[in-house]
Parts: structure tokens; sequence; C-alpha cells
């Protein structure tokens, strides 16, 4: 299991996706989760020549994707970081393509209208925001004028910035390949405690396993986590709290451990070391300094001490929803076969899953005990809301069995893992939501990815929206009974959501 948790970290510690992309197998029926740290080979140099500051400018160089824009940058490292800010900017403001958000042209938003989703549009004709285009503008230029004093990870911030002037959790920006090599050697977990936002440390290198693992995480170089989450507010692109929370405490999408953020928002300074305030179960503080190590290989190099509990939780143990990332969904009879748990990584379903699901809703009937179905999108990045073709086949199977149907979310579930409980919701009656809030509300925007032509870091820009519960009301999705985790459970090796719904009688 622990092999498997490292790959998982490797691929989803940092915010890379609350998070995390796919290619779009569909224009028209697709939604995927947001990644905001794609690594990619950037093609211009770190270090910003001296003299290539443009003179003053008259006016803001950029004004529009329908005007001709004339370069104000000498130097060729300026020149192609302008480039890309341009092209960046012309695509969320295209005419005919650009973000449903900003662009003045109307929207078609009948999106996903099928005989299974009913009525799922949103009612709209145009999302067009004079002020937020405005805002946005504002940005490009802002980012455009400062390239020379900018190093490469920091126009891609300034990207990242603009993104998230949208309350759209699609649109994202990638990153350089340096931002992804730097970190600290943590994995972190949510829970819920009288202070709110919180979390406790998971996992952590080996020299460090007797002084964080298990304890509860208060601050970073002295700033709380409340603090860190204003910090990186006007970073991260989210559209609920929910989603924001998960980039600071969630267990794949926490950007705590991501060292250049770290240092952009001021949280770190330029050397390899910050120094943790952790809490224990009996109150005690302390102050522990960590290193940051750089990604050269395998994690295992780094982090490989997991926080184990001293009982034996049975199947409420809260590594069961991780305990396998190399199927997108698998099932596990639990509670010795009273409920049959049904775990979906990512909405992205192949020839496996039609299979899978006939043998899982079998071998619970055979059980003779079968009481409840577990189906769990927690910390699901998304995918195709339907399963590509699945989700009737949940529908019926769900309706024509006799148990409870329980289905769990929480704030790292997005796009299609906000989608598809949405739809079992309002097709299946018995079936109830438990968790947290979700990551996003029901309805969303989503689109296709591009490139930066010169760094080719990846983005996304959302000229579609998709409305899955009609009349639902604005917000995340909210759970029908709200259970947290907490550190008592956690503690002691449970997850609270499986505690809870096997408890019921």
């Amino acid at each position: 299991m622990k092999k498997l948790l490292l790959f998982s970290l490797a691929l989803l510690l940092f915010i890379t996706g609350c998070a995390p992309a796919k290619e779009d197998k569909s224009t028209e029926n697709t939604t995927e989760a947001p990644q905001t740290a794609e690594p990619a080979d950037a093609d211009p140099t770190e270090t910003p020549a001296p003299d290539a500051t443009p003179g003053p400018q008259a006016e803001p160089p950029y004004k529009d994707a329908r005007e001709m824009y004339t370069s104000v940058m000498t130097n060729e490292r300026d020149k192609k970081w302008e480039e890309d800010v341009v092209y960046f900017a012309n695509t969320y403001l295209d005419p005919y393509h650009g973000h449903a958000l900003l662009t003045d042209r109307l929207q078609t938003t009948t999106i996903y209208n099928s005989t299974l989703l009913r009525l799922a549009q949103s009612g709209k004709e145009n999302f067009f925001d004079p002020e937020l285009k405005a805002r946005f503008i504002e940005k490009i230029n802002e980012i455009i004028l400062s390239i020379p004093e900018r190093t490469d990870d920091e126009v891609v911030f300034g990207l990242w910035e603009a993104a998230a002037l949208l309350p759209d959790l699609h649109a994202y920006v990638g990153a350089t390949e340096h931002i992804n090599e730097e970190a600290l050697p943590l994995s972190v977990a949510p829970i819920q405690t009288e202070d709110g936002l919180s979390c406790v440390i998971d996992a952590c290198g080996e020299e460090y396993a007797d002084q964080l693992l298990g304890r509860r995480l208060i601050a970073v170089n002295g700033f709380t986590l409340a603090e860190i989450k204003e910090k990186m507010r006007p970073i991260i692109h989210f559209e609920s709290e929910s989603a924001l929370d998960a980039c600071v405490v969630g267990r794949r999408n926490s950007c705590i451990m991501a060292c250049e953020l770290l240092r952009y928002i001021g949280v770190m300074d330029e050397g390899d070391t910050v120094t943790l305030t952790v809490r224990s179960a009996d109150g005690e503080e302390t102050e522990v300094s960590i290193r940051s190590f750089v990604l050269s290989g395998s994690w295992q190099d780094a982090i490989v001490a997991y926080y184990e509990p001293e009982n034996d939780p049975g199947d409420a143990d809260f590594r069961l929803v991780e305990s396998d990332r190399s199927v997108n969904a698998w099932y596990r009879l639990l509670e010795d076969g009273e409920a049959l748990y049904l775990r979906i990584n990512e909405c992205d379903a192949d020839e496996s899953f039609a299979p899978m699901l006939d043998e899982a809703f079998a071998a619970a009937a055979e059980t003779g005990k079968f009481k409840k179905v577990i189906i769990d999108v927690r910390s699901n990045p998304g995918g195709y809301p339907d399963l590509e073709g699945n989700y009737q086949n949940i529908v019926n199977y769900l309706d024509a069995c006799d148990a409870e149907v329980y289905i769990l979310i929480n704030g790292e579930s997005f796009s299609g893992a906000i989608a598809l409980p949405s739809m079992l919701r309002r097709r299946v009656e018995k079936a109830q939501l438990v968790g947290a809030p979700g990551g996003q509300p029901v309805r969303f925007f989503y689109g296709r990815e591009y490139y930066l032509p010169n760094s080719g870091i990846k983005f996304k820009c959302s000229s579609r929206y998709a409305d899955f519960w009609p009349d639902y009301g604005e917000g995340p999705l909210m759970p029908d009974t709200a259970v947290y985790q907490t550190w008592e459970d956690y503690l002691a090796g449970y997850d609270s959501v499986l505690k809870y719904i096997l408890e019921l009688k």
C-alpha cells in the first residue's frame, strides 16, 4: 500500500491540480479537474537581462484580442515571454472561442443536454462581464510591463493570478519545470477541529518522523494556515471556499509543500529550510525545522515515513480510499458483505469498468447480507460525468437493489466528480450525499487545453458551461449529511465518514 501511496504522491502532491489534467477526448461531453502546475520545459532563460526594460509607455500595450499587438520588448528572452502572455490573453479574449466570462459574444449554453441528464442547461445566454474583462486586461498589462524584472517562475505565477481572477476551477495555467522540482518532504491530511481549517501531518522524511507524524500543522515559518490561505487566494483558481481550503490542507492538492509557491507568496525565503509549528494530541506545541529536497528521481528518497495507528480500524481504515491508485475504479465488500464499497479514483472509465460493476453487485448480492452501497468520489479530480457511458448502468443497479445508497464527496471532489454525484442524487431517490462540501458548484465552466507557444506550458480556457442540477441553488455541492474527518479518528486509524456509514443501523 505504501508504494502505491508514494506513487500517488509523486503525481499529486502539488496542486498540479485541487485538484487535478487529461486531454479532452470530446469537446462536448468532457469535464476535467484542474491542475495548476503541469511540468513543462520553458524555453526562455531563467535570468532576466538587466538592459531589457522597455521605455515609458503612453498607454498599456495590450488592449484586446481584436486589436493588433505591437511588441514592446527588445530582449529575446523577454520577447518570448511577451509572446506567451499575449497568446494566453488572446485565447481568453478570442471573440469566437474565448472564455465565456470575458468574451463579449453570444454564448450557447445547452452544453450537456441528454436524456440522462435532462434539463442540464443553464438557461442563460451571455456571461460576458466587462468589469471582469477590464481587470483581466489590466493584469495582463501588469505582467507584460514587468517581464524584465520577473524570473520565468514569476511570469508564470502572474498568469496564475490572471486566471485566478475568474471564478472558474477549470481556468488554470501550468508551471515551469523549476517550480515543480523543489518540495518539502511532507504529506498532509485534512481534519476538522474547533479552529476549522486544519490538517495533520500524514507522511514525512524518516528523520522527522518522531517529531511530525500524527501532529497537527499549526504554522509554516510563523504563518498560520488561515494566513497562508489568504496569501494563496489571489493566485489559486477556485469557485468555492472548500476548494481553496483543499489547496492548503488537502490530502492530494495541498500547496504547503510547493517551495517556489511559498516563496512567491512570502511564506518562505530563498533558503532550503522552513520551521513548522506542530501540536501533539496532548496540546504541546513544538517547532521543527525541515529542509526541502529537489526531486531527482524517486520520492521514496524524501518521504518514507507514514503515520501508523496502534490499533486496527478494520473496514473503516482511513487509508482504504487511497489503497489502489492503479485503476480508475475498484470495489470491496465491507462488514462481512453488508456493504459494497465502490471507489472511483477518476471519472474516466475504460473497458474494465462495466465488468467490474457487474462483478461488484453480483458479489454483494451473493452474501445475502447486502444493505449498503457506498460510492466514494472524494479527492477525485474528475473526468467524464457519465463515466463514458456507464452512468446509466450504475443508476440501474442502484434502483434495482434494496440497499441504501451513500455517495461520498469532499472539497477535493472536482469537475466530473461533482457532476456525477449531482446526477446520481437527482436520479436515484434513495441516494444520499455524505461528507464535506464539494469543490465546485453543480454548474460550472469548462473547455479545452492549449499550450503557450514558446515555453510550452499548458493552460486551459473555458468556453462552455454545464448545469448538472437545475434549480439546485448557488454555492458548492453540499452533502445531505455533513461528516468531517476528526483528529481523534485519524489518530485511531479511522476514516470518519466510512465509520459513520458503517455504524448506521
